[in-house]
């Protein structure tokens, strides 16, 4: 359940609405009691009327098949009731009563049943197309769904001459659901061919579009693009309000959250030089150095651009967009100094010296920039809150990436160092330790590495992490951290401090803490956790930890 439930917390504030921020000041928090039983149910509506700028709050205190009973409240702006009853309605009468009930509809129970497909790799890497029923039933007693799934039919493509495929990556069409795979026949000359193939609804080859090098070439990373955007808490609060969302891209947008499929308008593919032995040797590229990278339409037309990386390993970790999906931000930890070919440098544990920034804009016959920042430099650049202590910074290690920023150019990644642990009986576990941010300017020189030294250090804390996000405006970054204080029935108790960045010193102010209120500690909602009001205000909200009271706290950036 635990998992479960912090998957949701995951997506907190990785894509987060961009509004006019400078410098924070906290207007006004305030904790307030509420009834016994709203607080033993549980939260249904969240609303801010822009209008009549009220806050509208439904808490589910009695459900069953045939009705449900509402406890109502009403706040002002400044958070004062004014108002709070109790209605029991059926379902098919209480539809539409109220405006923020207009779109609401009898929660459905009834099984769903959903057919699905995937692409994946055998033992032997081997391509394998494999479609799967899904059947999600309501459970009364948990109050939740249930889902199993179960294996209809698996079907093993060939390529015209009749050899086999090996699989590397996969991504679906946003269009008609086609998928759409990356493979090599098994005959290849060591990696000097490779396709793509798309394959219907039904697993019946379309269409192929071939991919050959005059070397050998690894792919090192395939990214599916989407026009869609993945939705989290912060995400979901602001998206239903009509408001504009961080252009982040992740590698779960466009998943259909049924089935976690995910659907895209195209895809980018990134090959590294590869080197093999026996007759192959001849095909090994003498330039360990020389990339490519391909950009694939929604109908297959591909478009390449070769590219020296700095380094001749570099592992793409992760991938950022512009506002308009035109421009493209490559980013991943290299090995600077080695001279090996990518497919000679697998290990995955090993410590990198080295960052890379690439930027791409689709039509363009070159990447716009591509640069490599080590260790040592990113030392020279590092910043901390001036109350700070300590001075954490990126050692080469494991990185969690928590979100991005691309704003007029610049480029800001933001995240955790990560530590993993062999735990007994348990296996490997993944802690996460302090906030680390890394600042480019428009031509992908860094900035800044910022070192944020986390404040709980329990084992929750350590195994959830610290979920974030940066809002924009003029001259100025505002950067959201939460913490994770205690786990209470499986729901982190996370808490938000917020700091302000200087676009133009790139200096970091100290972070302020919210929540803490009448001597009570309050902790975000885990699915309402902000309102943006106006375009310089923000409201956190939650609860305490034993859900008594109410906590809301309005932000002004001035």
């Amino acid at each position: 359940m635990k998992k479960i439930i912090f998957k949701m917390l995951v997506s907190i504030l990785l894509l987060l609405v961009i509004m006019p921020v400078t410098a924070q000041t906290v207007e006004k928090e305030k904790s307030i009691e509420i009834s016994r039983r709203a607080k033993r149910g549980y939260l249904e509506v969240f609303e801010y009327d822009e209008d009549t700028k009220t806050y509208f709050l439904m808490f589910v205190i009695g459900e069953n098949a045939k009705a449900i009973t509402y406890e109502i409240y009403r706040f002002s702006y400044d958070f004062d009731l004014l108002e709070q009853f109790t209605e029991k309605e059926a379902f098919e009468k209480f539809k539409g009563k109220y405006k923020e009930l207009k779109n609401k509809r009898k929660p459905n129970r009834d099984d769903v049943v959903k057919d699905y497909y995937l692409a994946k790799g055998n033992l032997m890497m081997k391509l394998i197309l494999e479609r799967t029923r899904e059947i999600t039933k309501w459970n009364w007693v948990f109050g939740t769904y249930r889902t199993k799934t179960e294996t209809l039919e698996k079907v093993k493509p060939k390529n015209a001459d009749g050899d086999n495929l090996t699989y590397f990556s996969h991504y679906y069409d946003a269009e008609n659901g086609d998928i759409i795979v990356l493979v090599a026949p098994r005959t290849s000359e060591a990696g000097k061919q490779y396709s793509l193939m798309r394959f219907d609804q039904n697993l019946d080859f379309v269409k192929k579009t071939d991919i050959t090098f005059e070397y050998s070439m690894t792919p090192i990373y395939t990214y599916g693009m989407s026009n869609n955007t993945f939705v989290g808490r912060f995400t979901a609060s602001a998206a239903k309000r009509g408001k504009t969302l961080n252009d982040k891209d992740i590698s779960s947008e466009g998943t259909n959250t049924a089935t976690g499929v995910i659907k895209s308008n195209g895809a980018f593919f990134i090959f590294a030089p590869a080197a093999f032995g026996g007759s192959a040797k001849k095909y090994n590229n003498p330039d360990k150095n020389a990339y490519e990278i391909v950009y694939s339409d929604a109908a297959m037309n591909v478009s390449r651009v070769p590219f020296k990386s700095p380094n001749p390993y570099w592992r793409v970790d992760d991938v950022a967009r512009s506002e308009d999906g035109k421009e493209w931000y490559f980013y991943g930890v290299s090995a600077e100094g080695k001279d090996k070919y990518y497919n000679q440098m697998t290990n995955p544990a090993m410590k990198f010296n080295a960052v890379q920034l690439m930027k791409y804009t689709i039509g363009q016959k070159n990447i716009e920039f591509i640069n490599s920042t080590n260790l040592d430099e990113m030392s020279t650049k590092l910043v901390v809150p001036p109350s700070q202590k300590k001075k954490p910074e990126y050692e080469g290690k494991k990185f969690a990436t928590r979100g991005y920023l691309t704003t007029n150019g610049e480029f800001f990644i933001y995240g955790q160092n990560i530590k993993i642990k062999d735990v007994k009986n348990v296996g490997k576990v993944t802690y996460y330790l302090d906030a680390i941010g890394f600042y480019y300017n428009d031509q992908g020189k860094l900035k800044a590495q910022y070192g944020i030294d986390a404040l709980e250090d329990g084992k929750e804390s350590k195994m959830l992490g610290a979920e974030q996000a940066i809002l924009t405006y003029g001259e100025k970054l505002y950067w959201i951290i939460t913490e994770v204080d205690d786990i209470e029935d499986g729901i982190p108790l996370a808490y938000p401090r917020i700091g302000t960045i200087d676009r133009k010193t790139a200096n970091l102010s100290n972070f302020k803490i919210l929540g803490l209120v009448d001597k009570r500690t309050h902790y975000l909602d885990i699915n309402n956790p902000m309102i943006p009001l106006e375009t310089d205000k923000l409201t956190f909200f939650g609860s305490t930890k034993n859900g008594k009271y109410l906590y809301f706290g309005r932000v002004k950036f001035d």
